[in-house]
């Protein structure tokens, strides 16, 4: 069961550095100072959640998501309701690899400055995939290093966090490296040390239409919804304007999986973000990356290849990768 979300108020909140910067938000180191008075309307359990928020003996460091500053009015709304719908989706979610929702600023109507707090991260995947590639290792030497082990860690911990999240019909949208972190909550940081994965920015996911009773195979309908996503990562139904469903994240899953093994992203060779360099590459000439430079195990490949087939209804859903 999701443990109660913090209900928190601007005033409470001291924003330390700035950690990241998207289009509509940025997000903030954080601390609190909790007020003695509380609304009546709080449950025992988030009076309980704002104390934790300050207790020193919590060994846990926050970060908060507000908006940026200077939107326009409509920009403010739409950005607002993405974050709390946000909030919405994360607060009913509870799985070991999926960031927890600490608090939230939504209810009060004079607040403009709606808000999220998260867990602190220490790194990103993406930053450590950097160190990584750093500090190369010979191809002879990877398979038996604790690197390997890691990676595969992580793969089968993002496996298990979306298949999570497609039994709640719930499609992630925007699955990259930059989205999944490790938490400021250990005192080791050796790059081989086993954190545990964590699935973050729920600001794309969106819930599924329900199904029509009428059409067959349950679970592979797909649904014209809007496009979202980062196209080095985005799935050729996606890259397209097709219908897609949940086995889009199957084929973002892929990607990952090789950015993590092969320490480089994806089409390396296709500069920028222009979509119509991928849609070419990715959708008219189904071209994937290359395993076989990273002389993977055979079973590995299969699976990878398997979630980033063309055809969606060929590709591997999350429930089947979790079982290979």
């Amino acid at each position: 069961t999701p443990s109660a979300v913090a209900p928190l108020y601007p005033k409470e909140v001291k924003k330390g550095k700035q950690l990241g910067q998207g289009g509509f938000a940025c997000v903030h180191e954080a601390t609190f100072t909790i007020k003695g008075k509380y609304n009546t309307r709080f449950s025992v359990a988030e009076i309980c959640s704002r104390a934790a928020m300050q207790e020193p003996s919590h060994n846990r460091k926050y970060a908060i998501k507000c908006l940026n500053k200077g939107l326009k009015p409509k920009e403010f709304k739409a950005a607002a309701a993405d974050l709390k719908r946000e909030a919405i989706f994360m607060r009913s979610l509870d799985h070991k690899n999926i960031m927890k929702l600490r608090g939230a600023a939504f209810s009060d109507k004079a607040n403009k400055s709606p808000f999220i707090v998260l867990d602190r991260l220490h790194e990103t995947l993406d930053e450590r995939i950097r160190a990584w590639r750093a500090s190369p290792l010979p191809r002879t030497q990877m398979d038996q290093s604790p690197r390997m082990s890691l990676k595969l860690s992580y793969a089968f911990q993002l496996a298990s966090a979306l298949e999570y999240l497609h039994k709640q019909r719930l499609v992630f949208r925007d699955l990259k490296p930059q989205n999944m972190g490790f938490l400021l909550n250990n005192v080791e940081h050796s790059p081989y040390h086993k954190d545990e994965l964590q699935l973050f920015d729920f600001g794309l996911c969106r819930a599924l239409p329900e199904e029509s009773p009428t059409l067959p195979c349950e679970g592979e309908q797909t649904f014209h919804m809007s496009m979202a996503g980062t196209p080095r990562y985005m799935a050729p139904e996606c890259l397209s304007y097709q219908a897609y469903n949940c086995k889009s994240d199957c084929y973002g899953f892929a990607m990952v999986c090789f950015t993590v093994f092969a320490e480089e992203k994806p089409f390396v060779n296709i500069m920028g973000h222009k979509m119509d360099h991928f849609q070419h590459f990715v959708c008219e000439r189904r071209y994937r990356p290359d395993l076989a430079m990273l002389d993977l195990p055979q079973p590995l490949v299969d699976l990878i290849q398997g979630s980033w087939c063309h055809d969606i209804a060929k590709r591997l859903s999350m429930k089947e990768v979790c079982k290979k």
